[in-house]
């Protein structure tokens, strides 16, 4: 993970309540994005709620407002204010930020394994298969692909949807991928992206320019 949160706040050991069952963490989400779209959903680790898998969590970036406090009272969540430490140029900044968790112990969502990644509040860089798992998209998901999504405004549809914008490698791709004609389906990466690698710059293209005005961290090779 790109973050690490103080729990010192949280109530130690969430003990179930009586209730009925809420909608998941991250459908909820998908929800709360369009109220608050600096909001991210993140996946954490806290031994006194699982001790051996990560769960979903929202995190909301600014104070939520009276609109936010009543959907998360109706829909079974808590807001709790804490300090998120984010590692930004090489070292720890604190933040503060309001965590949105479900109040019955039971309805924590367990996170899916595939990688997902909050670069920011604009930015994903996930599997297809984790988007999908955490109700972000729908679709017919590519295998073992890592993409850097963009949480943009369909102006087709009128709302704001998260958005594939180019794909991404866990390693530097050396050489061009080539198709049995000889033509390249897969350029050599060019960048570092946040912590992978990929090629925004091409021939007809260079997207560096909105990648940074994603805040996302481009260097290159």
């Amino acid at each position: 993970m790109h973050c690490q949160t103080n729990r010192n706040n949280h109530e130690q050991g969430r003990q179930p309540i009586s209730g009925t069952k809420i909608v998941k963490t991250t459908k909820f989400f998908s929800e709360i994005k369009k109220v608050a779209k600096d909001s991210t959903l993140e996946r954490m680790f806290d031994y006194s709620v699982n001790h051996d898998k990560n769960f979903y969590e929202i995190i909301l970036h600014s104070e939520p407002t009276k609109k936010v406090q009543d959907m998360c009272a109706k829909n079974g969540f808590g807001i709790t204010k804490n300090i998120m430490h984010v590692k930004e140029n090489g070292k720890m900044v604190a933040h503060t930020v309001w965590e949105v968790i479900p109040n019955n112990a039971e309805d924590i969502e367990i996170a899916s394994e595939e990688l997902l990644k909050n670069v920011n509040e604009k930015v994903i860089i996930a599997t297809d298969q984790a988007m999908i798992d955490a109700g972000l998209i729908k679709c017919n998901p590519r295998e073992d692909e890592i993409t850097l999504w963009a949480y943009m405004l369909n102006h087709v549809w009128k709302e704001w949807q998260w958005t594939p914008i180019m794909r991404l490698f866990a390693e530097p791709l050396k050489e061009d991928i080539k198709d049995e004609d000889g033509r390249v389906i897969e350029p050599k990466s060019t960048h570092r992206i946040d912590t992978f690698y990929g090629a925004p710059t091409g021939s007809d293209f260079d997207i560096t320019r909105f990648l940074k005005s994603l805040n996302v961290n481009v260097e290159k090779l």
